[in-house]
């Protein structure tokens, strides 16, 4: 494998083929439909529909869920923070819950 200038293109797309995620993490709102809410949540769908539909929407994207699950995961702190969710479903306030996640993803 080269480096510097003398890298082909095509070497170099093979390097990103290898490195690439498996899943999309940044979509562009013109991409996003109502359909999309599980992979670019409600606000990304509702912004891509009304793109569609002619309103003036500025130029922007989304991160995907799985990019923050990624990033969540990279982090370490994924299973914290899905059990702190679990907890504001129950008997925690969502307050008291909203604390303890940022001060587990401060960490």
């Amino acid at each position: 494998m080269s480096s510097g200038p003398e890298r082909d293109a095509a070497e170099s797309e093979r390097d990103c083929a290898e490195t690439a995620p498996s899943e999309v993490w940044v979509l562009p709102l013109a991409a996003i439909s109502k359909d999309d809410v599980a992979v670019a949540g409600g606000k990304g769908a509702n912004l891509g529909e009304m793109l569609r539909a002619g309103f003036p929407v500025p130029g922007g994207f989304v991160v995907t869920a799985a990019a923050y699950l990624a990033a969540a995961e990279a982090a370490g702190v994924r299973a914290a923070l899905a059990d702190w969710s679990a907890k504001a479903s129950g008997t925690t306030s969502t307050a008291e819950a909203s604390v303890g996640m940022q001060s587990q993803a401060a960490r």
